[in-house]
């Protein structure tokens, strides 16, 4: 936890991007770290990391339905390797509104519903750990 703590204000420091929202998507998609894809993918980016990718079984939301499905998620190195993949993820001009509320935690992780994640409760989801986590 500890340096996932490290890695996420240093995030903040570079990008702006809050670090209480960053450690309770890492929380929500990862259960704190015990299960990272990969090891150390604890946001669940798709695609190919530094250390390539993994096929792993996983739930989206299409019209308001659950539905399971293979997908490749990236492989990472580090810690410090999947927060820098995140930032650039969000700043990859696919979550304009998530960077613009930015300032405010509340804000952004609701910003992040509907863009980063599928789940119509994601947001709600975000902000009951930050409240519940003191990051609030």
């Amino acid at each position: 936890m500890q340096e996932m703590h490290g890695a996420a204000l240093s995030i903040q420091r570079e990008t702006g991007l809050p670090a209480s929202v960053i450690l309770a998507q890492a929380a929500l998609e990862s259960d704190w770290g015990r299960a990272a894809i990969g090891t150390y993918n604890v946001f669940g980016i798709k695609g190919e990391g530094s250390k390539g990718s993994i096929k792993v079984l996983t739930r989206e939301y299409v019209n308001g339905k659950a539905l399971r499905t293979y997908a490749a998620f990236a492989k990472f190195g580090s810690f410090e390797e999947a927060f820098a993949a995140y930032a650039k993820l969000i700043h990859n001009g696919n979550h304009p509104r998530a960077v613009a509320a930015k300032s405010d935690p509340v804000r952004y992780a609701k910003a992040l519903q509907g863009s980063y994640a599928t789940d119509p409760k994601y947001a709600n989801k975000l902000i009951s750990i930050m409240r519940s986590q003191g990051l609030l």
